[in-house]
């Protein structure tokens, strides 16, 4: 299997390309960055004990196609680059402020009771052992939480894509900064991952954590070096009780396997990459959309074992899950389709929070897909997103309009 070598040593060809172009380590060195550990992984996890055999063995023709497919999709992000004040048009809108002040204001109360129940009594074992949890029908993931908490809470999830990138424009643009409007919108980011935490999901939490430094390698030119000095501080506190909490869930649905918490993690990290080349490459079918709209179907999982013959609870990269819904010859015209979007989103040379957010959510497929397409899960928030940014668009030309007029 040392064929899937071939994946990190792409990805350190274009990072390192990237860093010598630029001359800095930016947003999409990051993402380059992920992938090259991500993929590594991946290798080291088929040499371990752990790796399931699939259906056959890995092939040149697979690595080759995979590599072509992260090329077709990822090209057009060569074009973004960092925000600076010349290229950063900015957005006075006020639905953009009040929405500022809702999200904040509305993640006070269940921040602190996702943070309190987590700290009741929960221990490694509970908090892996709750994961199952999700499975039963009618679960609630808030139903620790007061009658009000629990609708605030809900805010906090649908807005999970608006509120990193409002901070991100707040600290850039404001001067003189509220502090409960900080605390917020922090709050807001980071309380979808606590309430996960109280179910034993990791995801969540690792999801926003790398959306959040995206973001702020994105930005990070636009903030004087105090705001600089303070998200970096702020954002290690928070990511470090975080990344205890990941480590601990981990630890608790691990520890008492016959496998190593190491070989787990290189698994958890890397599988796509061999689940792809190893099963996903040798399917003849194709799920036709149910596997990326599942959320519209009934027993998904089930179905699409017997459909596709393969395991489809496990990550196949979001190449796989191209492949799986379109097949070899659909997954090509997915990119290439990718490629045409991607091309449009990354074709302006002055950015408006509406061009962050559509950027953003381009990058964030690959922020996250060496696992699957996050918005599999997400599709709500993301529509949600889309419809506030689209908003902020149409104010911030009404705006323009009235400033050109009364000039004239």
């Amino acid at each position: 299997m040392y064929e899937l070598l071939l994946i990190p040593l792409f990805f350190t060809i274009i990072l390192f390309l990237r860093i010598r172009k630029i001359k800095s380590f930016d947003h999409i060195g990051f993402i380059y960055s992920i992938w090259l550990f991500a993929s590594f992984c991946g290798f080291l996890y088929t040499q371990t004990d752990i790796l399931y055999q699939g259906k056959g063995i890995v092939k040149i023709e697979a690595v080759t196609y995979m590599l072509l497919m992260f090329y077709i999709t990822m090209q057009p992000m060569e074009k973004s680059c960092q925000l600076t004040k010349k290229n950063y048009i900015i957005n006075s809108s006020q639905l953009i402020t009040w929405t500022m002040y809702i999200i904040a204001a509305c993640s006070y109360l269940p921040f602190v009771e996702n943070v309190l129940h987590l700290g009741s009594g929960n221990t490694l074992s509970t908090l892996s052992d709750n994961y199952g949890a999700q499975e039963i029908r009618n679960f609630d993931a808030r139903a620790h939480m007061s009658w009000l908490g629990a609708r605030l809470n809900s805010v906090t999830m649908l807005c999970k894509y608006i509120t990193p990138i409002l901070l991100m424009n707040y600290l850039s643009t404001c001067k003189k900064k509220k502090r409960w409007i900080l605390t917020g919108l922090m709050m807001g980011i980071f309380n979808p991952a606590i309430c996960m935490f109280n179910v034993g999901s990791r995801w969540v939490a690792i999801e926003d954590i790398v959306f959040f430094m995206f973001l702020f390698f994105l930005y990070k030119n636009l903030f004087p070096t105090k705001i600089r000095h303070y998200i970096q501080v702020t954002f290690i506190a928070i990511a470090s009780i975080v990344t205890l909490g990941i480590a601990s869930i981990t630890i608790g649905r691990f520890a008492n396997t016959e496998f190593t918490i190491t070989e787990w993690l290189y698994r958890y990290i890397g599988e796509g990459f061999a689940n792809f080349t190893t099963d996903m490459w040798y399917t003849n079918h194709s799920a036709n959309g149910m596997h990326i709209f599942r959320n519209f179907y009934d027993d998904t999982v089930s179905r699409l074992n017997d459909l596709m013959g393969i395991r489809m609870y496990v990550f196949y990269t979001y190449v796989g899950d191209f492949f799986a819904d379109c097949g070899f010859v659909g997954c090509v015209i997915v990119c290439a389709l990718l490629f045409i979007l991607g091309k449009k989103i990354f074709s302006y040379k002055n950015y408006s929070i509406y061009n962050i957010f559509a950027g953003s959510m381009y990058c964030k497929i690959f922020l996250t897909g060496f696992t699957y397409i996050v918005y599999i899960n997400t599709l709500t928030e993301f529509i949600t997103a889309s419809i506030f940014f689209t908003l902020c668009k149409v104010c911030q030309k009404t705006y323009l309009i009235k400033a050109t007029n009364h000039k004239v």
